[in-house]
């Protein structure tokens, strides 16, 4: 195998000015090596947001440094090299149809700072295509690539101890419970990130089998692929699989026969550890007795069209194409799915995952991509993503035979394993910076001087003292911008770690520290509404305990606020008409009687099948002896929800305030036939039952 060398530049003019190069090219290589790690793994117990806050947190730091040390080194050396690629036109009008569908968003405010526990709005989706030019410029070394791998395998182990820990209930966090069924999550926060990620470096972890030179590294590699299996198959994420499947598929199909022939140690590793992943996955979890509710009914639901997951999936993306056909120019802006889905939610999805399940992602990359940035944006997506195939096509030629043939491949695997596994499940911060960094980091290698394909021009600007005293003047303002992101930054995660303590605070009922958490968390970070819904559920409580319409008052002009911020959320709406319901009812206000009706209305107008809206304007309606319009508003909420026992109860209350004693006799019987111990029903079914 012919070695590579590093491409030796001639930029510098000075020794001084080469070693200052080098030594800044290196530390943004290790600072990207360090983002391969830590991106995934990294999680903070002191959050509200355990999972995502922390690591979109770091990406945004990490980034800025990174930047700022390029932007440094291109005013101190006075020009940049200019690396082009095929990739480069469709990169930057991918990044401008990001830019337009922000500025033409129907919420420009959600898009750019994102949806709480997503954080998917504009920074970050610039910050992926940055993440790419970072790795695609520094990444210079073989070495640097292997580094790179390496740290993703390490990564990967630990976070499949950590997943495997789960399963059998050891949560060193201090989840008190797996909340996705049995199914484990690790750092991540979710099966279906998890699958993501271990699907990625699965074929990273075994093509360092080719590097492997004695029998402890075979077995290292060998007892670290088999963890990472046993934690994939774990997840129980079926779009996991699939992806894991395509990456091995490309991995087998690009390493070829050769290879194969002279690792036959290595093939029978590989297969030993596979056997031993089914032994002691049916195993393990034949000592939880969950194999017949687990393995085999995942399996076996994925051929069920019409219930379960997939029948979920299908119902999201019909929805969503209705959503794109409506706006299909520059979509809906970035992170604005789940404000716009439950205007196209279908009755199938609520039969399917029930009244409560509000999806915030499309569950297919593409189509989540076009209801985003539009068609537009979703077409130089798929742009970009061709291009990236086409230029590995060539570069695959040039690496072939080379020590670092095995590495490209393995890198591209996990992009296509990634892209595969995206096409069924959402996106997310621990898991996407990856796939960006990997595509950078694979064409980084057409920069080596043993494969050099793209080509290079220099810009040198002039050098004149006036455009020097500009680019110094620039490069303060670049500085301050920097610092006053890295502060905003800060006061993000100090919010949340108010939210967090509010939280704590309040299971704990106390009342007056939890709404202080709260209020501070507002006060530094404005532009989520789960802080606000946090506070405004903490007054109203506050309100019940102490009597005094003062907190009521407060509550309301929080979801205002909120509404300033969302008009579009029913959720708002509903927790608005709840307070105002219980001010006006409580405290005798006809006033707020009406605008709760106003607000109930509002949330079932955005969203149709609101069956909690529907029973709560009902009740409303009812209590106001309107008992036609209140008898149609439970039948409404019962249509969406048959099981919502409430519902039936107050429709029964309706058809015995109107005087149809036996349609309220069948209403009670059908609220004990399903909550047998609801008292209420029980006295009004009782007495009902005396005077017949």
């Amino acid at each position: 195998m012919r070695k590579v060398e590093i491409e030796q530049t001639s930029e510098p003019t000075s020794q001084l000015s080469s070693q200052s190069y080098v030594i800044s090219g290196s530390l943004i290589s290790y600072i990207l090596i360090a983002v391969a790690f830590i991106q995934p793994v990294l999680v903070c117990p002191w959050t509200y947001d355990f999972y995502n806050l922390p690591k979109i947190i770091f990406l945004h730091t990490a980034t800025l440094i990174m930047l700022s040390i390029w932007f440094y080194e291109i005013a101190r050396d006075g020009y940049f090299v200019y690396r082009r690629t095929s990739m480069d036109l469709p990169l930057f009008l991918f990044a401008l149809a990001i830019i337009f569908s922000t500025i033409f968003s129907v919420n420009p405010l959600i898009s750019i700072f994102g949806q709480y526990r997503r954080f998917e709005g504009l920074p970050t989706l610039l910050n992926y295509i940055i993440l790419f030019y970072l790795a695609f410029y520094f990444i210079k070394k073989e070495k640097q690539i292997k580094y790179l791998a390496m740290a993703l395998v390490a990564a990967s182990l630990l976070i499949s101890v950590y997943g495997i820990a789960q399963y059998f209930g050891y949560e060193f966090l201090g989840v008190a419970s797996l909340p996705f069924g049995g199914r484990i999550f690790s750092s991540l926060g979710n099966p279906v990130f998890l699958a993501a990620f271990l699907a990625m470096s699965v074929p990273i972890t075994i093509v360092f089998f080719s590097y492997a030179k004695n029998i402890w590294l075979y077995l290292f590699l060998t007892g670290t692929l088999l963890i990472e299996m046993v934690c994939l198959f774990f997840t129980y994420s079926r779009g996991g699989w699939l992806g894991f499947l395509a990456g091995m598929v490309f991995l087998v199909i690009f390493f070829g026969k050769r290879f194969l022939q002279k690792r036959r140690v290595f093939i029978v590793l590989v297969c030993l550890s596979l056997m031993a992943v089914l032994m002691s996955t049916f195993f393990l979890g034949s000592l939880k007795e969950n194999i017949s509710s687990s393995e085999f009914s995942r399996i076996a639901s994925s051929f069920a069209l019409k219930e379960g997951t997939v029948g979920t999936r299908l119902s999201i993306w019909g929805s969503t194409v209705k959503m794109i056909a409506d706006r299909p120019i520059l979509g809906y802006g970035p992170e604005l799915f789940r404000t716009i889905f439950p205007q196209y939610r279908s009755l199938d999805f609520i039969r399917i995952e029930g009244e409560k399940t509000m999806p915030d992602r499309a569950h297919n990359d593409f189509l989540h991509m076009a209801a985003g940035t539009g068609l537009l944006g979703l077409a130089f997506y798929l742009w970009t993503l061709i291009a990236f195939f086409l230029s590995t096509k060539i570069l695959l030629k040039k690496i072939r035979g080379s020590d670092a043939y095995p590495l490209f491949v393995g890198l591209l695997a996990a992009c296509v394993a990634y892209i595969v596994q995206i096409q069924f499940e959402p996106s997310m911060v621990g898991v996407a910076p990856l796939f960006w960094l990997f595509m950078g980091g694979a064409m980084a290698m057409g920069n080596f001087a043993g494969f050099r394909v793209w080509g290079t021009k220099r810009f040198k600007p002039p050098s004149s003292p006036t455009f020097r005293k500009f680019i110094i003047m620039l490069f303060g303002v670049v500085l301050i911008v920097v610092l006053s992101i890295s502060f905003y930054l800060g006061t993000i995660i100090t919010a949340d770690i108010h939210l967090y303590n509010g939280g704590k605070l309040k299971i704990l009922g106390q009342i007056n520290g939890s709404i202080d958490g709260f209020e501070k968390a507002v006060a530094l970070n404005p532009y989520y509404n789960t802080y606000r819904f946090c506070l405004g559920s903490a007054y109203l409580r506050k309100a019940v305990v102490t009597g005094s319409s003062f907190w009521l008052d407060k509550a309301i002009s929080v979801y205002d606020d909120a509404l300033a911020l969302n008009e579009l959320d029913e959720d708002i709406y509903f927790n608005l008409g709840n307070t105002l319901s219980y001010y006006g009812s409580t405290w005798h206000k006809e006033e707020k009687l009406v605008l709760a009706e106003v607000a109930y209305k509002k949330a079932i107008e955005i969203d149709e099948y609101f069956s909690a809206a529907h029973q709560r304007l009902g009740a409303l309606y009812r209590a106001k002896g309107l008992y036609d319009d209140a008898i149609f508003e439970e039948n409404k909420a019962i249509f969406t929800n048959p099981g919502d026992f409430f519902a039936h109860y107050e429709l029964g209350m309706a058809y015995e305030g109107k005087g149809e004693i036996q349609k309220a006799i069948e209403s009670y019987e059908k609220v004990l036939e399903i909550e047998p111990n609801f008292k209420k029903a029980k006295e009004k079914l009782e007495l009902l039952m005396g005077e017949d």
